[in-house]
């Protein structure tokens, strides 16, 4: 039998395994990522969640846009569906994962959406759930104390 030596690390127990470090800010720019390709990204970021990259390329200052069908033909506004994707957009959208970047970057929005409407609620007065009703008890209390002798509440 032969014995031969690995160089390969052996990982001893499983909590020694760790998984590949993931970006807490995915959309921020890129190492590498040129500064054009940064920009136009940053337009579709600003686009929301209904987002695409046909709308991108149209909204894009200074380009001349591809047309479907008929070549070289001028218009003065171009419908989203006549326009094409050109291929380095394509590219570049994969390239540096344009998609998983803004879903990233929309759950964000969400997690500092929510936050900032918990410190608000937590910061008004009456918007305590035991607050309200140690509230409406007190009220109810003095109602029924004004209440005279004999009479009824009619529900």
């Amino acid at each position: 039998m032969k014995n031969t030596a690995s160089f390969e690390p052996k990982m001893l127990r499983p909590e020694q395994e760790s998984l590949p470090k993931t970006d807490e800010r995915p959309w921020v720019r890129q190492r590498n990522e040129p500064a054009l390709w940064y920009m136009r990204f940053q337009r579709y970021l600003d686009m929301g969640p209904k987002r695409s990259l046909r709308a991108v390329v149209v909204a894009e200052p200074d380009t001349q846009k591809a047309t479907k069908g008929s070549p070289k033909q001028v218009e003065t506004k171009k419908k989203l569906s006549d326009v094409s994707v050109p291929g380095a957009w394509k590219r570049a959208s994969k390239v540096w994962h344009w998609v998983e970047r803004a879903e990233a970057y929309d759950l964000d929005q969400v997690a500092r959406q929510a936050s900032q409407i918990r410190s608000m609620v937590s910061s008004a007065p009456y918007t305590s759930k035991a607050y309200r009703i140690l509230n409406l008890d007190k009220m109810a209390r003095q109602l029924r104390d004004k209440l005279k002798v004999g009479m009824t509440l009619v529900h």
